[in-house]
């Protein structure tokens, strides 16, 4: 028996708990057997892809709304956080004003949660604006990418704002090869603008902590 493997039996506290924590995974693993004889036609997967960005937008919106009225729509804490060395001291942030508030958690119990809600929803609202012509989905596209940069900028978790701009560049790439250079320029001029607006938001709300954690 491999000591990773041991170490893992020796840390499933019951057997109940070693059966959930089996069945988890089971249950997470299982698309590989019933997806093949999925059919999922244009229309389902546009509607699969508006469904995904309106869930991560709304957790993008939550973690603005905790910036801005700490407390009020805070979620609880994990346990795990909670429980650690720092008590989740450590995942605090200064404001501009000098409050203190746990980086943006959107609808997750860990804080810094709502960047990843917010690069999905990024992305979607960039494609989804990009491919529809209605001038209110395309606006509230726009607007959904801001907020969801903004949590970004404030969660302090480098590695997805640099994830986000590769993704903003990939696209802007593939749609010049596929000769939509309007469209591309559109999206290059739109998203450099959401970047830089979100940014200087950010570092309003969010002080010389923010501004120091993305410059280092």
């Amino acid at each position: 028996m491999s000591q990773s493997l041991y170490k893992y039996i020796n840390s499933i506290n019951s057997v109940t708990a070693g059966v959930a924590q089996g069945a988890m995974y089971l249950a997470i693993l299982s698309p590989l057997f019933w997806i093949r004889g999925l059919k999922i036609t244009p229309n389902a997967f546009e509607s699969l892809m508006f469904l995904m960005w309106g869930i991560n937008t709304l957790s993008a919106v939550f973690g603005v709304l905790q910036v801005y009225n700490f407390g009020r729509f805070q979620l609880s804490l994990s346990t795990i956080v909670q429980n650690n060395t720092f008590g989740g001291e450590n995942l605090l942030i200064t404001l501009a004003n000098g409050q203190e508030a746990y980086r943006p958690m959107g609808l997750t119990d860990v804080p810094g949660g709502a960047a990843n809600a917010g690069f999905y929803a990024l992305l979607f609202g960039v494609v989804i604006a990009l491919k529809h012509k209605n001038p209110v989905l395309r606006m509230a596209a726009v607007a959904s990418g801001g907020l969801d940069l903004f949590c970004i900028y404030l969660t302090q978790i480098r590695s997805v704002l640099v994830l986000a701009a590769i993704s903003m560049v990939v696209l802007a790439v593939v749609l010049l090869r596929t000769g939509q250079v309007a469209r591309a320029t559109v999206m290059i001029s739109g998203v450099t603008s959401l970047f830089a607006g979100a940014f200087f938001w950010a570092i309003t709300i969010g002080g010389q902590s923010t501004l120091q954690r993305i410059s280092i």
